[in-house]
């Protein structure tokens, strides 16, 4: 059961979901669509809009709504939903969780249990959870876990506390193994999280770079979850071995303790091995770097011997493979099952590399009895098949990039490879994870000039960077060309002196947008300026002072506020052109430069406001700008009407 904020009545996890789907679609659901989506009856889905109704009306006062078919809540309901705490509530969270990892989560939180008491906590009919069970069994075998049958007491789960934990994530990891892994996903994984569990969590991880990663916060949420339930880890001798007295131990129990002072709880000793144990490398000490070089020869071996026609560059391949391989054999000696989210496009995209792969599996099967599971074989696989794409480094290189993904290094090196093979003159110089990506994004220490080609959504602009597939199809390519192709052409405008467009990023060109008011508008782009680093906070208000003043509406429907210089930190000017006109102290502006610069008595800097006045008094200009329809277009119509009027500065 699910409690509300203020503790007055429950609802189910069902019912829970449901209500984050009404909150999805404001526009309003049908019993049909519910019923498809959370895989239940359309008799129970009638059932929990009933109790939906009471839940609302009890402890927020709020009404759902129907218009002819549909149910929906308006946007103001949502917000008194949200600002209500509903967000905050312990629950399951939104998802389409399979049930089978829903009885899992209950079951391990369980120490009997009987299939009755699971249907009536979960709401699922008793028969509904009996055909599951063969589900569960065979997920639970996966990590070495039994479901047990004790007479007259029902089932248990029986496993070490460490294998059940590698499930917990490795459930978590599912959930959140779509393209889009962010924080709201994370949130919606497990009913373990809450919002200020994991944001306490990501802002002490940011301090310890070497624990920072979506593998880690995880694991971290589920430690917690457990210790909160009484369950503990306790850590054998050769894993206390394996770490005592070294550095990361002791950034560990540093961790540890912050973690321990934010989240008001005691973890015992032995917890730290645990986050150790997580952690995304392996300690190579001499006998392990003996070992893992056995193990490495072995696979160059059989490539050599089994696919002569291979070109092996063992000194490029034996780097990447020796992380890949030391981080594989810490996961399989502890058990540790890894969900490898690109594994059917693997097998469908890269059958040669992929039987290669499983090759060298059967063999280190053989040969020193390490069992590789197919999720491992489709990982190995991405290096084999980068190892196959690696190409001569001395052609004529033009441009320079970086690769982020979520998988690992293997695949981002991959990508890089076809890159390489397919896009002349692009040199793909950083392979990064998605964590790795955003401190460079948020440490600001990205070259500008580098072309951004990630596996995942990043924070930036979506016109900053190239959203690609794991395995980089044709259509990945083309779009990595076509960025390119936009790249130069942007290249060329701003190589020229073209005046102040070339303080225009194509990143603050809004087309098409909407606001009621001048402030809204203002409020909006004035935030996204503050939050891509051109202004400070303040310039917001400091636009709105600037108003109060003396209205900037200049002509043609045009207006062109601007702030303090004191709030710029670096010039910029955003082009908003509204598919509405909006009301800007009696004169109706339907395009809006919102300048921020920082303007002294220089001749250079008068002349920027001269450049923008010309372009307002050519009717034609102003026509064409706001008839564009992509940001490309804008600048290109900017730089065709001041070519030749515009003084050099």
């Amino acid at each position: 059961m699910v409690k509300n904020y203020k503790g007055y009545m429950e609802i189910s996890t069902r019912e829970y979901n449901l209500l984050w789907l009404l909150i999805k679609n404001e526009k309003g659901i049908n019993i049909d669509y519910i019923s498809k989506e959370l895989k239940v009856s359309v008799r129970s889905v009638y059932v929990d809009i009933k109790n939906i109704k009471s839940y609302l009306i009890e402890n927020y006062d709020i009404e759902l709504k129907k218009k002819e078919k549909e149910y929906y809540l308006s946007s103001d309901d949502v917000r008194a939903l949200m600002d209500g705490g509903f967000e905050n509530i312990e629950s399951d969270g939104f998802s389409n969780k399979p049930r089978k990892y829903q009885i899992i989560e209950y079951l391990s939180d369980m120490k009997t249990t009987t299939l009755q008491e699971i249907a009536d906590k979960l709401y699922f009919s008793k028969s509904t959870i009996n055909q599951e069970m063969k589900s569960v069994k065979k997920t639970l075998s996966k990590f070495s876990i039994n479901l047990t049958k004790k007479p007259y007491h029902g089932i248990v789960i029986s496993g070490t506390e460490l294998n059940i934990r590698f499930l917990l994530q490795y459930i978590m990891s599912e959930q959140i193994e779509s393209i889009d892994i962010n924080l709201e996903s994370i949130m919606f994984a497990s009913k373990f999280l809450s919002s200020k569990i994991d944001l306490d969590l990501q802002d002490i991880l940011r301090k310890y770079k070497s624990f920072n990663s979506t593998e880690m916060r995880i694991c971290l949420n589920v430690m917690y979850h457990r210790v909160k339930n009484n369950h503990n880890f306790s850590a054998s001798e050769s894993i206390v071995g394996m770490y005592e007295g070294s550095n990361q131990l002791l950034n560990a129990r540093t961790l540890l303790s912050e973690v321990e002072e934010t989240l008001c709880i005691k973890f015992n000793n032995d917890e730290v091995y645990y986050l150790l144990i997580n952690m995304n490398n392996y300690d190579i000490d001499e006998e392990n770097q003996k070992y893992i070089s056995d193990v490495l020869d072995s696979i160059l071996d059989l490539i050599k011997e089994k696919y002569q026609y291979i070109r092996v560059r063992e000194n490029i391949f034996y780097k990447g493979l020796m992380i890949h391989i030391s981080k594989m054999l810490k996961r399989i000696k502890f058990g540790k099952v890894i969900r490898n989210p690109a594994l059917g496009q693997t097998k469908e995209c890269l059958p040669f590399a992929f039987n290669i792969s499983a090759d060298i599996a059967m063999m280190l099967k053989s040969s020193f009895d390490i069992n590789m599971n197919e999720d491992e074989i489709g990982l190995l696989a991405m290096h084999i098949q980068a190892m196959m794409e690696e190409n001569d480094e001395s052609k004529d290189l033009k441009y320079e990039g970086i690769v982020a993904s979520n998988i690992g290094y293997g695949n981002a090196r991959m990508i890089s490879g076809r890159l390489f093979v397919n896009i002349p003159g692009l040199n793909i110089k950083h392979q990064v994870s998605i964590e790795q990506m955003e401190d460079l994004i948020r440490e600001r220490r990205i070259d500008k000039n580098k072309i951004i080609i990630s596996t995942c959504p990043l924070s930036l602009p979506k016109s900053d960077y190239v959203l690609i597939h794991h395995i980089i199809t044709d259509d990945d390519i083309e779009q990595v060309r076509k960025y390119l192709e936009h790249s130069r052409y942007e290249e060329n405008l701003e190589s020229e002196n073209s005046g102040f467009i070339v303080h225009v990023p194509r990143e603050h060109i809004y087309i098409n947008r909407s606001f009621k008011t001048k402030e809204s508008l203002l409020e909006y782009v004035c935030n996204r300026l503050y939050k891509t680093g051109y202004v400070t906070e303040d310039f917001y208000e400091s636009t709105l002072a600037r108003e109060r003043i003396s209205s900037t509406y200049a002509l043609n429907g045009v207006a062109l506020p601007h702030g303090y210089s004191k709030c710029v930190i670096k010039p910029g000017i955003a082009i908003v052109i509204l598919d509405k006109p909006v009301d800007w102290d009696g004169y109706y502006a339907d395009m809006v430069f919102v300048c921020a610069l920082s303007l002294t008595v220089r001749e250079s800097d008068k002349e920027i406001f001269e450049d923008m006045y010309m372009l307002l008094n050519n009717r034609n200009a102003i026509r064409q700008i706001k008839d564009c329809k992509d940001e490309l277009g804008v600048i290109h119509s900017i730089r065709s009407f001041t070519k030749g009027d515009i003084n050099e500065y």
